[in-house]
């Protein structure tokens, strides 16, 4: 599938979602990627922030790009009247590794002034899933650092993360539980 598919898809999802709240009374940000063998989709309405480590390289980088707003804590929701414009979507080489934060825990992980991620807090979740063979057993370790009391006390947001990393398969070619 070429790019140019990739991004017409990806932005049909987004019309889609966001006609599918048109006439609700809630809002919300909208992250999604679809990582695929060949390539991988970006969507983003509104804060937070796609981290992707693209297979190769071992820097992790926004997916999207960071949207300017004039007013601090000022973001677009997806809400039914969001204007094309507004959304954002990237068809980016295949990543090894993706993570969808809430604006909660981007301000703790993304650099302040850099805008670049923190490698210091995805290197390790990356390394983690990699060689983690119980899913139950990740989850609970996430959820754990997310109820984290210095965590909380870093923000004053919301604290949600999604995490999936692309791991090697065995020589005889069999999936493991999780991959």
């Amino acid at each position: 599938v070429s790019p140019q598919v990739l991004h017409h898809l990806g932005e049909d999802a987004l019309r889609q979602a966001a006609a599918a709240v048109a006439d609700r009374h809630h809002a919300c940000t909208l992250i999604a990627c679809a990582a695929l063998p060949g390539a991988t989709l970006a969507l983003q309405v509104g804060d937070g922030a796609l981290v992707v480590r693209l297979r190769g390289e071992t820097a992790y980088r926004r997916a999207i790009a960071h949207r300017p707003v004039p007013h601090i804590n000022e973001t677009d929701l997806l809400d039914g009247t969001i204007t094309p414009e507004l959304w954002r979507c990237a068809v980016l080489p295949p990543a090894d590794f993706v993570c969808a934060v809430t604006d909660g825990i981007e301000s703790v992980s993304i650099h302040r002034h850099t805008d670049h991620p923190h490698h210091g807090f995805f290197a390790p979740l990356d390394v983690y899933l990699q060689q983690e063979d119980s899913p139950a057993a990740a989850r609970r370790q996430l959820r754990g650092f997310l109820a984290e009391p210095r965590l909380a006390a870093r923000t004053g947001d919301d604290l949600g993360l999604v995490a999936a990393a692309r791991q090697n398969l065995p020589a005889n070619g069999e999936r493991r539980e999780g991959s």
